[in-house]
This record gives C-alpha cells, structure tokens and sequence, in this order.
C-alpha cells in the first residue's frame, strides 16, 4: 500500500493529463477466502480495470474470477509456479520461485558446499513452491538434503520438529515461511541448542515481526531476496523511490519494505498503459505483454508470455539491525 501511494502521489490520486486514478483498498490478510470477498465487495460498488494483490494463494484464487471479468490482475508477492499461467489477464511483479532456483544453486554451492540442508517450509501455496526452489536448488548442485519438514502459518509450537531436526544436525536450515511463524520457529531453535546457518526466503521479510519477535535469535540470519540492494545507488529509478519513500516515511527504506517497491514499479508500469488504453482492460492486457526492459526501482522489468518476470536475487545477512550483501 505504500509503495502505491509513492507511485501515486498525494491523497491517493494522481492526475495526468485526461486520467484520474482512484485507489480503493481491502484488506485480505493473505487469506483467499477474504480475498474473495474483498474483490467482491469491490466489484458491487465500482468497476475497475487493474487489481494489484499480494500472496500466492490469493493470486490463484482470483485467477478464475479476474479472467472471466477481464480485470488485469498484477501480484506482487506471488512467488507460487502456479500463478504462472499463458496469454491472460494475470501477470506478476515478483520473481516465481522456480526463477530463483539458479540463483539458490549458486550461492548453495559457492559458500556451503560439502554441507548437509533441510528444508522447512510453511505448508501453503507460497512455501510449497519455495520448497521445491530450495531442493531443486540442492539436487542441481549434488548437496545433501538431511530432511523436509512443513507447518501450517498459524503453528506456534514448533519443538517436535525441532527435535527432529537437532538429531539429524545439519550445517544450514532453508527456512521458507512467513515472518511471525518464521521468527517463532528461529528463536524456539536457538533455544533448543541448534546453531545451523538459517537461510531464510525473502517472505521472512513481510512485517516487523521477524525482528521483534524474533530478537537477537535472527541475528546472522541470511535472506534470500529480490529485493533490490538499497545502499546500491547507480540505479537512479531506485534513487527516487529511496527519496520519496525517506520524504513520506521518515526512515531508510530496507529490505523489509522490498514489497513496497514491488507495487511502486507495478503502478508506474500500468499508469501509461491506462493512460493509452483507458478501461479497456483487453488493450492494457495486451500491452503489458509489450513491457520489455521496463527500467524500475527493482531493476529491469519484463514480461513473458506467462506474465512473469526475469529474477535478480540477492543474499543479505541482518546483523547488528542492518543488511549487508553476503558474496
């Protein structure tokens, strides 16, 4: 929402030229059911071109429904394979999480090599799909893969698989949750004496939680992201984004705020393609195929058949309360 309003401007409208863009929000809490709803109760008091959404499960969820009202729908935290479908009206702002599986393989296979992994994911769309980035990412590189373990978003007692995983030792534990439950699972771990490396998905970087929660416990804790670097200042579209965000917010953007520029770059992208198309979403649909080297606060933006976008990773360890680049 606050990467919109940058892209936006004041009071959540913005107007150029002959177009008056109007923002209207619901809150799905991540939840498909509530996504639903929220689409449906915005639908009976307005019509609307674009719909920009986050999560993998309620991406999905509304690819029938978007595609049957031809309303173009753009995630921004949809990392799920199965958001990624040809010639229709989705299309995602955010890498699939099979795109980072070579970026995975790399870094697995460059600073850990010789190393035994497990993998605990979140049991939903989201961390099924990292999850298979992650062992994908493994097998590539001829890594051991001491176990997978899975918990569903709402566990908070996470000791049994804990257990499992201190007998089996491994060096580093690929962790791919949301930020609560991940800040739990990592803080229960230390307490129980593992000191694996942690390497997290970057959806451990969706709240405050993470670090309030999780306190001196996630310190070292290295995350995958897609996020641009924000000490990186050669990109100048980054630039802008850091100094509006700095201006509204009063803080230095970070990696926690890597949704912010997802949805910020999704506005400036779609808003001359309104501009042109108007509300015929059969023409914006159409021209956001055309978008090819979009230059964005996130770096280079564009898109294949399928919608999706090219991935750009990089691995940053929290340490001391910053982010710096690891390799």
């Amino acid at each position: 929402k606050r990467g919109i309003e940058l892209a936006l401007g004041k009071e959540n409208q913005l107007q150029r030229d002959s177009l008056l863009v109007n923002l209207i929000t619901e809150d799905s809490q991540s939840d498909p059911k509530l996504a639903l709803s929220a689409y449906q109760s915005i639908k009976q008091k307005t019509s609307f071109p674009v719909a920009i959404t986050w999560g993998s499960g309620v991406g999905i969820a509304l690819t029938p429904i978007v595609n049957q009202d031809k309303v173009v729908q753009i995630g921004v935290a949809t990392a799920s394979p199965l958001y990624s479908t040809p010639d229709d009206y989705t299309f995602r702002n955010f890498p699939a999480s099979t795109c980072g599986s070579l970026a995975l393989s790399k870094f697995f296979s460059e600073k850990f090599a010789g190393k035994s992994f497990y993998i605990v994911h979140n049991e939903n769309d989201y961390g099924v799909g990292a999850a298979k980035a992650a062992h994908m990412a493994l097998e590539n590189v001829g890594l051991v893969i001491a176990g997978v373990e899975s918990f569903l978003p709402t566990e908070t007692d996470f000791r049994a698989i804990l257990t499992r995983i201190r007998a089996k030792k491994p060096a580093v534990i690929y962790l791919a949750s949301y930020t609560q439950p991940a800040a739990l699972f990592i803080k229960q771990a230390r307490e129980l004496g593992i000191t694996s490396q942690f390497i997290a998905s970057e959806a451990i970087l969706d709240g405050e939680d993470t670090w309030t929660t999780g306190g001196k416990a996630v310190e070292g804790i290295i995350v995958s992201s897609s996020s641009p670097y924000f000490e990186d200042r050669s990109n100048a579209e980054l630039v802008k984004f850091i100094d509006q965000f700095k201006a509204s917010y009063k803080r230095e953007p970070n990696p926690i705020d890597y949704l912010s520029v997802r949805a910020y770059d999704s506005v400036k992208i779609i808003l001359p393609i309104i501009d042109r198309c108007k509300s015929n979403t059969e023409c914006i649909k159409q021209e956001l195929f055309k978008v090819q080297n979009f230059h964005a606060a996130s770096g280079l933006i564009s898109f294949d058949v399928n919608g999706d976008i090219p991935c750009y990773f990089t691995f940053q360890r929290f340490y001391n309360g910053k982010f710096e680049l690891v390799g």
